[in-house]
């Protein structure tokens, strides 16, 4: 073998087993809201949801946390459709679906960013069917506003 076919072969071997910084990196999640909707979703949820579920998603007595580890390990399998279809026929429990369909995706959108997804430029409808885990990144939420 000469010289530089066996730095070739060694060095595309080196590149399939990730040695030499040539590994590659996972993809990002795809992003399912846009930032004008994780805005208008929280407005929505300080205006409606915080009361019983706080300005920083932490939840209280029967209201359970809507941002980190607890959020995640219940809804992280499900999608945002299944998320959309809880509140919509759950909440707010005195008017079930009161809010809208439209302000309902907003707060979605809210609660996904505020468990770490990042927006982009596909929204939220009530039929995006991606895992939440898979969108979210499980971070700390984000400080409260100080509205």
């Amino acid at each position: 073998m000469t010289t530089s076919r066996f730095w070739l072969t060694t060095a595309a071997g080196a590149s399939a087993f990730g040695v030499g910084g040539f590994a590659q990196q996972p993809a990002p999640a795809a992003s399912v809201f846009t930032a004008q909707q994780a805005a208008v979703g929280r407005t929505a949820y300080e205006a409606e949801c915080a009361a019983c579920h706080q300005v920083d998603l932490g939840g209280s007595n029967e209201a359970p946390q809507l941002a980190g580890g607890s959020f995640i390990g219940q809804w992280g399998d499900r999608s945002p459709r299944d998320l959309i279809t809880y509140i919509t026929s759950a909440m707010p429990p005195t008017n079930p679906g009161g809010l809208g369909q439209p302000a309902i995706t907003n707060i979605v959108a809210h609660i996904l960013q505020a468990n770490g997804a990042v927006p982009g430029t596909r929204p939220l409808t009530p039929l995006t069917a991606s895992e939440i885990r898979a969108v979210a990144m499980k971070q700390a939420p984000p400080a409260a506003s100080a509205a």
